[in-house]
């Protein structure tokens, strides 16, 4: 008997079998297309709803016609190819007795041949063609070119021609020539299984089969001429061979004279290769593919770098110097550079307190809330509730009290992730938005805060001190941050706030932005991309329901603008009553002839000027309403800018000019901000090409770079430089404040960017200039470079880091931490769980001197909540700290100007403010050097020994309140020169808090 397993399978189990794979495949199939398809109609709804519907229309237009005429060509050819294999060569006329694999291979095949063959075709010619669809921007600029109306220095042909057709040639002519390639390799295979092509002992080719080959590696030679003689010569103008990009003596003497050689080459190879389809041997394909070969390497890769490397390498100053030349002047137009406006700048020791109080406004402006380092204080007042998250705060400014105020800037965006009891619903549905925002001035502290923000707009439910900054429409649908799609508009309630009785606040949306979901075919689109089966289901969402699909505005403007690269820090502005967002969008280019690439190892991470280009312009400023997302596009400078011009009229009607806000939204122009990225790359380029005299320019005597940053901590040579992520050290980033230039009689909105003289290992670190940038509307991007004289001295020390001259911001950091009472205020403070937090070194060019300022913020190491203790001032090599800016600065001068409001409570500040008295600060000193040495007992168990220390601690500083109360009786000053201490009220607040922590521990 037959085990039952043994026998064999029955017929119809074989047919389920089948059945069930087939049912498989199928499904797989029909997801992967309800995928593709859903996805493709939900990116339609959210252009088409966001007001950039243009966008998607001229991209998947584009994508598709490239894609498509890209397949069909290659289809055609490959089909082509094989089609003339099977006409001209019979199946059976070669068939050896040897070739059984090709005799078995033909029987299976011949029934199919046509449908084998463009099969065949069809995969090849999806496999080649379809890349083209990632041509579509280069395709855009190809057929939307522009005239720059300025001609290159080799070919003079006009710089249209490299920055908006040679991207889509150079794409052109690689792909032809890997077609060619795939092609000819698809023939050989199919004259092999046709028996015209054997491997046996030796290879043997059929002479039709000859033929064929040869006619297509004759279409390739013709393409090579081509590419050489068009395409490739071309592209010397933005090669990098030379000391500086772009074509080099080289390139020009060596280089382009081969081009040319190789591309007459290319053609005596076409015409041996298409006589050949008549001659039929394969002696002419070799000969003429192997000089092809040989001349390529020898003459195109070899003999350009021996020529360079025995020729203009020992001369390269010299040979080179037409070539430096031209670079310098393609750089200088291509990053806008061109016209920066040069000013000498002494920084001279010469400031008296006559001088400060002229200049008493743009003091009074100084910043003592550093975006960065205050953002926890912000957060840990003003964010209220878990699902809510303070968005980066930001630098701008507002008219507070009839007075031009530095303001500090954010806004309570959602934080899904704090979302209480995250449900469906809740995240989705409830849960939808964040609320208003913070303003508060950056110079000043709230009244009896101990050192906190005065904030002028802020609290929940939304007040405001100031009826310009009212937010009447406070909910915030788009922010930068937080990703996950919300539904608005549905049955469900939506939580505002929450009330001091544990209720919520709630409401509905009511605005016209997100997608209309209420429609299924709507639903089932964004439930498939969204892989989300409950959008589909729920019985909340209505026919008014609006999807908010991306209401991360970063993410939402670089989806509107994918040909563009968007500002990675959008900034928010009260706008009559409204919340809006700006963000800036730069055109980018990698094809400007003679222009260098630009430098931007120095940029913060994710900065959206990270890449390779050598062409660089701030052409969009996009505004977005935080309640509708509503976006708006307006061009800075299109006349200055041809790749802008090109994208206009791509996409024609989409964009206005920044003028026209001057008539339909006026408040805004008054808050525009030139990007701080940007100012840092331009400024990374203009510290070498400032140099505009070839020989000088190739020595690099006088190059800049980007200053080093004031993070780090030290003094002198020691001075320990912090290291970025990549390596590099890390550089200042620019930042704005309000500042009166000399020439001013006002005060401009600026970002200021410090540089510092060129050296290996950043060993010079002395300031070499100053670019200073304008934001205001009618100065938009108006570049000023400050030059402090080379080789000057303002200062005695730090000879040796500095290399003389100025000290630059990382050295003004170093004074700071090697000052004495400095260095004691801040060893006191940084203990007990305590943590002092220094923010950025602000530079202040004053009349013809210059001032460092630093905010010094003290924090609980438990609770992360910096509030402000002193401000720091660094004149040359004088430092003073106080509670307030007036004090410091009467630390150095003997008096500060009347009305110095900041660091002061809400802008009441002292009048008059006088010098501390040397044998005042010899006891703060004593007094602080005592409790140190009381903390160290203690640490060691000598009780004793800390007694007394704490117990001579006391006396001393109540003995400087004693001396501190005459002097001021007296009404006593110092002369300048002598001060350079920290203001007592400050030194005394903080030794006692000191001790009183000693005491309990």
């Amino acid at each position: 008997m037959r085990i039952p397993t043994d026998l064999p399978p029955r017929p119809h189990s074989r047919r389920r079998t089948v059945a069930l794979l087939v049912t498989v495949i199928a499904l797989v199939v029909l997801l992967v297309l309800a995928q593709g398809v859903g996805g493709f109609y939900a990116n339609f709804l959210w252009f088409h709803w966001s007001g950039v519907g243009e966008v998607w229309t001229a991209v998947t237009v584009s994508k598709l016609a490239l894609a498509l005429s890209f397949i069909a060509i290659a289809f055609a050819v490959v089909w082509g190819c094989l089609f003339l294999v099977d006409l001209v060569v019979s199946r059976t006329l070669f068939l050896a007795p040897d070739t059984e694999f090709v005799r078995r291979f033909q029987q299976v095949t011949a029934p199919h041949a046509f449908w084998l063959r463009t099969g065949v075709a069809a995969l090849l010619g999806l496999a080649l063609g379809s890349s083209a669809s990632s041509q579509w921007q280069n395709w855009l600029l190809f057929t939307h070119a522009v005239p720059f109306n300025m001609k290159d220095p080799l070919f003079h042909r006009d710089i249209s021609f490299f920055v908006f057709r040679l991207p889509f040639l150079s794409f052109l002519v690689d792909w032809l020539f890997g077609l060619l390639v795939v092609a000819a390799i698809a023939t050989a295979v199919a004259y092999f299984l046709n028996g015209a092509i054997r491997v046996q002992r030796t290879l043997t080719i059929e002479p039709r089969a000859i033929a064929h080959l040869s006619l297509l590696l004759s279409l390739l030679a013709l393409e090579r001429a081509w590419a050489y003689f068009y395409v490739d010569r071309f592209g010397l103008d933005v090669s990098a061979n030379g000391y500086v990009q772009g074509a080099g003596y080289t390139d020009v003497h060596v280089r382009l004279p081969a081009m040319v050689l190789l591309a007459v080459v290319c053609l005596v190879a076409f015409v041996m290769l298409a006589f050949n389809v008549y001659q039929r041997t394969w002696v002419l394909p070799v000969v003429s593919v192997g000089l092809w070969a040989f001349l390529a390497i020898v003459v195109g890769v070899i003999y350009p770098k021996l020529y360079q490397a025995l020729h203009v390498t020992p001369a390269q100053s010299t040979l080179e110097t037409p070539y430096i030349s031209r670079n310098i002047s393609a750089t200088t137009a291509a990053f806008d550079i061109g016209g920066v406006t040069r000013e000498a700048f002494p920084a001279n020791q010469d400031l008296t307190p006559g001088v400060l109080s002229r200049y008493a406004q743009t003091l009074d402006a100084t910043q003592i809330w550093d975006p960065v380092y205050s953002y926890a204080t912000f957060a840990k007042l003003q964010k209220q509730l878990s699902f809510y998250q303070l968005t980066n705060l930001t630098i701008d400014r507002y008219y507070v009290n009839g007075q031009l105020t530095p303001v500090v800037v954010g806004v309570r965006a959602l934080n899904t992730g704090g979302v209480p009891s995250p449900t469906w619903v809740n995240t989705h549905l409830q849960f939808t938005h964040g609320y208003a925002g913070v303003v508060a001035p950056a110079n000043t502290t709230s009244p009896n805060s101990n050192g906190s923000p005065n904030f002028l707009v802020g609290s929940v439910p939304v007040t405001a001190k100031i009826p310009d900054l009212a937010i009447n429409q406070p909910s915030v649908y788009f922010a930068p941050g937080d990703d996950q799609y919300v539904i608005a508009d549905t049955k469900q309630q939506e939580v505002d706030y929450q009330l001091a009785d544990g209720k919520s606040k709630e409401g509905h949306y009511g605005g016209e932005g997100g997608i209309p979901i209420g429609g299924l075919g709507a639903r089932l689109a964004f439930a498939v991309k969204l892989h989300d089966f409950n959008m589909l289901i729920s019985s909340e969402i209505t026919g008014k329901s609006h999807l908010i699909y991306i209401p991360d505005v970063l993410t939402e403007v670089q989806k509107a603008l994918p040909f563009l690269k968007v500002d990675a820090n959008p900034y928010a502005v009260i706008d009559n009553g409204e919340i809006e967002w700006v963000l800036d969008a730069y055109t980018t280019s990698p094809y400007y002839p003679y222009s260098e690439t630009a430098r931007t190892d120095e940029l913060p991470g994710g900065s959206a000027l990270q890449g390779s280009y050598n062409y660089v312009r701030d052409a969009v400023k996009v505004v977005v309403n935080a309640y509708t997302g509503k976006m708006s596009f307006y061009t800075i400078n299109a006349s200055g800018d041809p790749v802008m011009q090109s994208y206009e009229a791509a996409f024609p009607g989409m964009f206005h000019p920044l003028s026209s806000l001057t008539k339909t939204d006026p408040v805004l122009l008054q808050h525009l901000r030139y990007p701080q990225d940007l100012l840092a790359v331009q400024s990374a380029m203009y510290g070498r090409y400032h140099i505009t005299n070839p020989s000088a320019f190739y020595g690099l005597g006088n190059a800049w770079d980007l200053s080093q940053t004031s993070t780090a901590a030290g003094g002198g040579a020691s001075l320990t430089l912090p290291i970025g992520a990549n390596g590099n050290v890390l550089r200042y980033q620019p930042i704005y404040e309000l500042l009166q230039l000399p020439g001013q009689s006002s005060l401009s909105f600026d970002a200021i960017e410090p540089l510092v003289p060129y050296s290996q290992g950043d060993q010079l670190q002395n300031l070499a200039a100053l670019m200073v940038v304008n934001s205001a509307y009618n100065g938009y991007g108006k570049l000023e470079s400050l030059v402090t004289p080379t080789g000057s001295s303002s200062s005695t020390g730090n000879s040796g880091s500095s290399g003389g001259g100025i000290d630059g911001p990382g050295l003004a950091n170093a004074d700071i931490h090697s000052d004495p009472d400095v260095s004691q205020k801040i060893t006191l403070l940084d203990q007990s769980g305590s943590q002092v937090i220094l923010g950025a070194v602000q530079v202040l060019p004053l009349a013809d001197s210059l001032l460092y300022i630093r905010p010094l913020y003290v924090s609980s190491t438990q609770t992360l909540y910096p509030k402000l203790q002193d401000v720091v001032v660094v004149y040359g090599k004088q430092v003073s700290l106080a509670p307030t800016l007036a004090g410091a600065l009467a630390g150095v001068f003997g008096s500060a100007p009347p009305g110095i409001t900041a660091g002061n409570s809400s802008g009441s500040g002292s009048t008059a403010v006088t010098a501390i008295p040397s044998d005042v600060r010899n006891d703060i000193a004593s007094g602080l050097q005592a409790y140190q040495q009381a903390q160290s007992a203690l640490t060691s168990g000598d009780l004793g020994t800390y007694q007394s220390d704490v117990t001579k601690a006391g006396q001393f500083l109540q003995q400087a309140n004693s001396l501190l109360a005459q002097s001021n009786a007296a009404t006593k000053s110092s002369t300048p020169s002598t001060k350079k201490a920290s203001g007592a009220s400050g030194a005394t607040l903080g030794a006692s808090g000191g001790a009183s922590h000693a005491a309990h521990a």
